[in-house]
């Protein structure tokens, strides 16, 4: 069974998050605040009670000297809360002072004045220790202590009125917090959701169909939308090279599968014989058709990066042993050409190279072959070899021939036939090799380019790190 869920989109969830977020935060600090704040006011009404106490405790102090005892301190007390209290208003009943209630206490610690405890009532240490001591002659002759009791109605008023300012403050604060969050959320989920619109039309339509997105922010979203952008410039340009490479390779496939079928049906029709040359001319194309699947798979193996390297270390001087091997194994199929092979190198050099020879007979093969194709008649053919660092060595394949144009250059290495920088093997195509042998000399650690100018002649140069760098000592061409 199909589960079905509710799509509830990122802006949503998004404010969800924040308004709680938002509302928690509230909610702690209102909690915080209604129970900090009377636990503060309570300390400062009792800071301010140690201070009237103070005041209180001159006067008590004087009046135990003259009295000589407690006996009669309880209107005192009164007469001098009603002297010193603000407009001079009775505080009621009870002992205030400024709105503060007292506790007097004898030097034993017992109740005199009380406050909601009995006379005679021994007060504990602690209490007696907060208190402020009443001093005669330098005895200690009692202790007047603050009763902190319920609030009165002022004071009830004023916590509430700075509650009621606390709500409303949580309140404009969680509006403007949710103002800011719209604004966030909506510049984070519009260009996703211009992404997202983008990358379904392209599934519904394909590659084609990708289009860049506009960037305005340099932040995580805005870098996602330069990566979608490159990505989609990247498809789009392998979509092409895909189109382009299958036209390429049916264009190469098509003509010596063409020759193969004429002259087969030119043999079933009796219009040609079957002599040793038919046969050796359809060898000849069924060779070629052999070697155009085989450069297309080593392509798509580069391409890929899963090109196979057996590799092995050779000496320098083996390495140049070898490419004169190849080189002079070539000369034959030149048979206008003058094969000119200059090796420079010191002698005795003890480098090594890390090569797979037979990859690299291919790349000296599909170099010398190219340059057979470019040059004319009676022209020449050149290979040398030089070490220009004591880190890596150069080989070179020069032709003679009408070299290539500068515009061409910089799409040279590209395999597809549609691409300016290529033309057709009737008008001198060098195939897939130039490509494949550029893919082998870099999965090699090396670098492949080419260098020409009209007139002039072509020079292909392709460069092989050395395992094992050259001796300063050793004398080398400049």
């Amino acid at each position: 069974m199909k589960r079905v869920g509710i799509k509830i989109n990122l802006g949503v969830k998004l404010g969800a998050a924040f308004l709680g977020i938002l509302i928690a935060l509230v909610a702690l600090n209102a909690l915080f605040l209604s129970r900090e704040i009377p636990a503060r006011f309570q300390e400062f009404r009792h800071e301010s009670g140690l201070s009237q106490a103070r005041q209180l405790a001159g006067l008590l102090s004087f009046y135990y000297l003259r009295t000589g005892s407690w006996a009669g301190v309880e209107p005192f007390l009164e007469a001098e809360g009603h002297r010193m209290a603000p407009g001079g208003e009775h505080q009621g009943p009870e002992t205030d002072y400024v709105g503060i209630h007292f506790l007097l206490a004898d030097r034993e610690g017992r109740v005199v004045v009380p406050h909601g405890q009995a006379v005679g009532e021994p007060l504990p240490a602690e209490d007696l220790a907060e208190g402020v001591p009443i001093v005669v002659r330098g005895r200690t002759v009692g202790f007047l202590l603050p009763a902190m009791g319920h609030f009165d109605p002022l004071e009830r008023g004023f916590l509430s009125a700075l509650g009621r300012a606390q709500l409303l403050a949580g309140l404009i604060g969680l509006a403007l917090a949710l103002a800011l969050a719209a604004v966030l959320i909506r510049r984070i989920t519009r260009p996703l959701r211009r992404l997202a619109q983008v990358a379904e039309r392209a599934a519904q339509g394909g590659v084609p169909a990708l289009e860049a997105v506009p960037v305005k922010t340099g932040d995580e979203v805005g870098q996602l939308g330069q990566a979608f952008n490159r990505m989609a410039e990247s498809l789009r340009l392998s979509e092409e090279l895909r189109k382009c490479m299958l036209q390429d390779i049916a264009h190469e496939l098509r003509n010596p599968l063409m020759v193969l079928r004429s002259r087969l049906e030119a043999l079933q029709d009796g219009y040609l014989e079957l002599s040793p040359e038919t046969l050796a001319s359809l060898h000849e194309e069924t060779l070629l058709l052999g070697r155009l699947v085989n450069d297309l798979q080593d392509l798509a193996l580069a391409e890929a990066g899963e090109l196979y390297l057996k590799r092995q270390k050779l000496p320098v001087n083996e390495l140049v042993a070898f490419i004169r091997r190849v080189a002079q194994g070539f000369g034959p199929s030149l048979k206008h050409q003058d094969l000119q092979v200059s090796v420079d190198l010191p002698q005795g050099e003890r480098s090594e190279v890390e090569v797979d020879p037979a990859r690299l007979n291919q790349v000296l093969l599909n170099l010398l072959s190219n340059a057979q194709r470019h040059t004319p008649e009676g022209s020449r053919i050149a290979v040398h070899m030089t070490m220009p660092t004591p880190r890596e060595l150069q080989v070179s394949v020069s032709d003679t021939g009408p070299g290539i144009p500068l515009e061409v250059l910089p799409s040279l290495f590209e395999h597809l036939r549609s691409s300016p920088g290529r033309h057709r093997r009737d008008e001198g195509l060098s195939g897939l090799g130039l490509v494949i042998s550029k893919h082998l000399i870099e999965a090699h650690g090396g670098q492949l380019w080419v260098e020409s100018q009209p007139g002039s002649g072509t020079t292909v140069r392709f460069t092989l790190p050395l395992t094992q760098p050259a001796t300063d000592g050793a004398e080398r061409p400049s």
